[in-house]
């Protein structure tokens, strides 16, 4: 749990405008993690009418932009989002017509 408190103390100041909440799930909460282990977050923002503009990009210049390797992680987690919504399959759009699917 230690990461999560030194996470905690570094990130709460920053992302206090735009969170509603933030839990913490899987090797820290169960108490295995080791110091290769991730920090598995769930963060919930306030709707975006709560929260000040430009607060996202405060964030990402904070942490994305200051470590090179979290920006790099960022920074593929998009592309591999990218690439998972380029192979949606027909089946699957056409059970959710209401979204506007790229033709």
């Amino acid at each position: 749990m230690d990461q999560y408190v030194e996470f905690r103390k570094k990130a709460l100041p920053i992302l206090r405008p735009d969170l509603s909440r933030m839990s913490v799930f899987g090797s820290t909460v169960r108490g295995d993690a080791t110091k290769k282990s991730d920090l598995d977050l769930l963060i919930r923002l306030k709707p975006s009418g709560e929260r000040p503009k430009f607060g996202l990009f405060k964030l990402m210049e904070n942490v994305f932009l200051s470590n090179s390797m979290a920006h790099d992680a960022g920074v593929r987690q998009i592309e591999i989002i990218g690439e998972s919504a380029r192979n949606v399959s027909a089946e699957f759009q056409e059970n959710y017509p209401k979204l506007p699917w790229a033709k």
